[in-house]
C-alpha cells in the first residue's frame, strides 16, 4: 500500500491549520513521517524550512514536533511542573529544586489563563487540565508544530473556547498547529 502519495501540507508559522481526514488510513504515516525521518521513497520533508528528509537520505533523526491526543503522555506519578520541565529532553539538573521549577512555570500558566497548580500531581487532574498541561509541554520542549488529535472528544464545548483562545494566543507568537478532527 503507498501511502501519502501526492501528498503536499504546508503549515506555516504561526497558523492554526484543521485536518479533517476521511479515514484514518493515512494519518498515523503522516504524524510518524512528520515527528521522525524515516526513510521514504520519493518526495521531501522539509521542517522550519529545512530539508530534513528526502529520498536520497534519511537519518532517522526526530523533529520537534508534539502530539497531543486523547490517552494522556503525562507521568501520572509526577507533578505537573515536573512533567512539564523535568521529562524533557535536554533536562540536565541533578537536584530537582520544585520552588525553581514551579517559579518558571507559573508564567506559563498564567498565559494560558487557567486555573492550574504546578504542585498537582497528573493523576489528580481533569481532561482540560491535563491536555492544558501537555499544551504548555510541547511550548517549554520548544515544538513549533503542534498536532492536536480530536481534542473535541476529550473537552466540552466550552472549554473548547477556552482552548481555541489559547491556540490563538501561541499562534500569535509563531507556534503552529494542526488540528486533526473528523468533524
Amino acid at each position: 500500500v503507498m501511502e501519502l502519495n501526492h501528498f503536499s501540507l504546508n503549515v506555516f508559522a504561526g497558523e492554526i491549520l484543521g485536518l479533517i481526514p476521511l479515514n484514518g488510513n493515512c494519518l498515523q504515516a503522516l504524524l510518524r513521517l512528520s515527528r521522525q525521518n524515516l526513510p521514504i521513497h520519493y518526495g521531501y520533508v522539509y521542517y522550519r524550512e529545512r530539508l530534513v528528509n528526502h529520498w536520497l537520505n534519511s537519518d532517522l533523526s526526530y523533529n520537534r514536533i508534539s502530539v497531543i491526543e486523547n490517552r494522556s503522555g503525562l507521568a501520572d506519578d509526577l507533578t505537573v511542573a515536573d512533567n512539564v520541565f523535568v521529562l524533557r529532553q535536554g533536562f540536565k539538573m541533578w537536584m530537582i529544586r520544585r520552588k525553581v521549577l514551579n517559579r518558571q512555570l507559573e508564567p506559563f500558566l498564567r498565559e494560558t489563563g487557567v486555573n492550574l497548580s504546578a504542585d498537582m500531581c497528573a493523576r489528580d487532574l481533569s481532561a482540560f487540565p491535563r491536555f492544558i498541561t501537555e499544551l504548555v509541554k510541547a511550548v517549554v520542549a520548544g515544538c513549533r508544530l503542534i498536532v492536536l488529535m480530536e481534542p473535541a472528544s476529550v473537552i466540552s464545548d466550552t472549554r473548547l473556547e477556552s482552548l481555541q483562545r489559547i491556540l490563538r494566543h501561541y499562534a500569535s507568537e509563531g507556534f503552529s498547529f494542526l488540528y486533526v478532527s473528523r468533524h
